[in-house]
């Protein structure tokens, strides 16, 4: 049995954890998530069509945030190992892509501050938010989770819009050079592209 699907469950189980944590104003469980994001890391082996099956072209339940932290999660791996990222960023990025939507809120970023999950990751993750805005200013990193957390959202938005394809979704992606980052959104084509 492919090793995917159950790392894919566990990294929807540590967001889930973690917003539910941040909700509440308490400090997540970093090491739950980093365990989660190491298991996908390591099952993606190997396995990249699995993986881009399960979270690009099987539906998914758009209102549910863990599962689009998941996604987003899985996605910058996708595009981290692509560019050949050592495993420590790697992880790094991950975490920042789980993170990525816990961040919104002055309060919520001084509880994962607090955590002390790695300061790349907490940082990777506020510059996310911002390089939705300003992506020049945003770390490569960052501009990337951006982008991971824009093609969820147009393949999975909120019912009752209708999401696009991944294609579809990656080439308005590109086209909005002055919001994406061309480089970041070329990797995940890359990275989501069919071998």
């Amino acid at each position: 049995m492919s090793e995917v699907l159950p790392g894919f469950a566990r990294l929807v189980i540590a967001a889930r954890a973690a917003h539910g944590a941040l909700g509440r104003s308490q400090a997540p469980d970093t090491l739950a998530m980093r365990r989660a994001v190491h298991g996908m890391e390591r099952a993606l082996a190997g396995r990249e069509p699995e993986l881009l099956a399960l979270v690009l072209r099987a539906p998914h339940p758009s209102a549910e945030p863990a599962w689009h932290a998941a996604t987003v999660c899985a996605l910058a791996l996708l595009a981290g190992r692509r560019a050949g990222m050592p495993r420590g960023p790697l992880a790094e990025l991950g975490m920042a892509s789980l993170l990525h939507e816990g961040v919104l809120e002055p309060a919520r970023h001084a509880l994962l501050v607090a955590a002390d999950p790695s300061p790349a990751a907490v940082g990777w993750a506020a510059a996310a938010v911002e390089a939705r805005l300003a992506p020049g200013e945003a770390s490569a990193g960052a501009r990337l989770v951006a982008v991971c957390c824009a093609l969820d959202r147009l393949r999975a938005p909120p019912a009752p819009r209708r999401g696009l394809a991944p294609a579809a979704a990656l080439g308005l992606l590109a086209s909005k050079t002055a919001r994406f980052d061309p480089a970041a959104v070329a990797l995940l084509a890359a990275a989501t592209s069919p071998r």
